[in-house]
C-alpha cells in the first residue's frame, strides 16, 4: 500500500504562531490556495480514499482532494491533532513568557505535555491507531490528511527515531509526505515535499509545523 500523509494549509495562526491542538481554527487565504495546488498535484494518481481528520483545516484540505481525485472522504476522529490543554489558543511566545519551565520541559521532554493535554506518545499511539482501519482496507493507494504534530510522530515511528527528534525536521503546511507498506513495516518515500508550491522555501518560517 502506498500512502500519501498530507498536512492542512495554513491557517493564521499557523503565522501568528500560536498553539491551535484541536481548536478549530479555518483556513487563512494563503492556505485555500495551498490546498488547490495540492488537488492539482494528485490529479491523475489514482487515490482510491481520502482518510482526514475532522477539524476543519484538514476537512477542507482533504475536501480539496477530494475535488481533483473523486476518491472518497471518511473522517477519522483518531487523526485529529494533539490535545494542547491549556495552552491552546495562547502563543508560543505568551507560553515561554508566562510557563518559561513548562515550555522548556515541553519542547525537551516529549513525555511532558501541555498543562491538561496529551504527551507525544500518547499522541503516537492514537496516530498508529487510527492508520489500522486505512491499512486493513485491502487499498493500493489512499492519502491520510492530518496535522503537523500527529504526522510527526508517525514519521519518527516509521523511521525507528525516538519521539525526542520530532523538533528535528519539519512537516510544512500543505506538504506532502509519503511512505510505502509491505510485509508489516513502512518505508519512508518522501518526507515534507513542497515541489507544488512555487516559492514555498521563501515562506517557511510562516508554514513549519505549528502545533
Amino acid at each position: 500500500m502506498l500512502i500519501y500523509f498530507i498536512r492542512h494549509g495554513q491557517t493564521d495562526w499557523n503565522v501568528q504562531r500560536i498553539y491551535q491542538g484541536q481548536l478549530d481554527v479555518p483556513l487563512n487565504e494563503q492556505g485555500l490556495w495551498q490546498i488547490e495546488q495540492v488537488g492539482l498535484r494528485f490529479e491523475g494518481v489514482g487515490i482510491e480514499r481520502i482518510y482526514h481528520s475532522p477539524l476543519a483545516r484538514a476537512a477542507r484540505t482533504a475536501q480539496a482532494l477530494h475535488a481533483h481525485t473523486g476518491a472518497p472522504l471518511t473522517p477519522v476522529e483518531e487523526l485529529k491533532e494533539i490535545c494542547m490543554g491549556e495552552w491552546q489558543g495562547r502563543s508560543f511566545a505568551d507560553v515561554r513568557r508566562e510557563d518559561p519551565e513548562r515550555a522548556r520541559l515541553f519542547s525537551e521532554r516529549p513525555d511532558c505535555p501541555a498543562p491538561g493535554g496529551e504527551s507525544y506518545p500518547k499522541l503516537q499511539r492514537r496516530a498508529f491507531r487510527a492508520l489500522e482501519t486505512p491499512l486493513a482496507s485491502g487499498l493500493d493507494v489512499i492519502a491520510v490528511v492530518a496535522h503537523g504534530a500527529l504526522l510527526k510522530t508517525l514519521f519518527c515511528g516509521f523511521l525507528h527515531m525516538d519521539l525526542a527528534a520530532i523538533h528535528t525536521f519539519d512537516i510544512a503546511n500543505a506538504s506532502v509526505s509519503a511512505a510505502l507498506y509491505e510485509g508489516g513495516r513502512f518505508k519512508v518515500i518522501t518526507l515534507n515535499d513542497m515541489s507544488h508550491l512555487p516559492n514555498a522555501f521563501a515562506h517557511l518560517s510562516q508554514n513549519s509545523a505549528v502545533i
